[in-house]
């Protein structure tokens, strides 16, 4: 959770979504909530987890030191479909996360080249080819 909270492309990409969005001073107080309530859900959950994958692996001798080692506390009470439901959701996850550092990336060239981007630019009319 304290990884999450200090990757730089998160803010970043949260940044970006304000810039484009055009937030105002009067969106601070539900950016604020949605940062509260998000961080505080997730600290949670991330308690929550860890509390249960030290019951479940140290009590199995199981030390998941890699990201695949996880898939096998679903293993355990559903078997093969557990092992492999896991481990098409740590694909998800790893997916929608690189997806949001390639969009902060992009998001930090446009802006740092001066490129206009967003949704809300105006494009430009089809040149004519020759």
């Amino acid at each position: 959770m304290l990884g999450a909270a200090l990757t730089p492309y998160e803010v970043y990409f949260y940044s970006s979504g304000g810039v484009e969005d055009q937030w105002s001073p009067k969106d601070i107080g539900l950016n604020r909530a949605n940062a509260i309530i998000g961080y505080g859900l997730g600290g949670f959950l991330s308690f929550a987890l860890m509390i249960t994958g030290g019951a479940l692996f140290l009590g199995k001798g199981i030390s998941p030191e890699h990201l695949g080692t996880i898939a096998l506390g679903a293993e355990q009470p559903l078997g093969q479909i557990g092992l492999l439901l896991a481990l098409v959701g740590i694909l998800f996850a790893v997916g929608g996360a690189s997806i949001d550092t390639v969009f902060a990336g992009a998001y930090n060239l446009a802006q740092f080249c001066g490129w206009e981007w967003g949704r809300y630019r105006i494009r430009a009319a089809p040149r004519a080819s020759r």
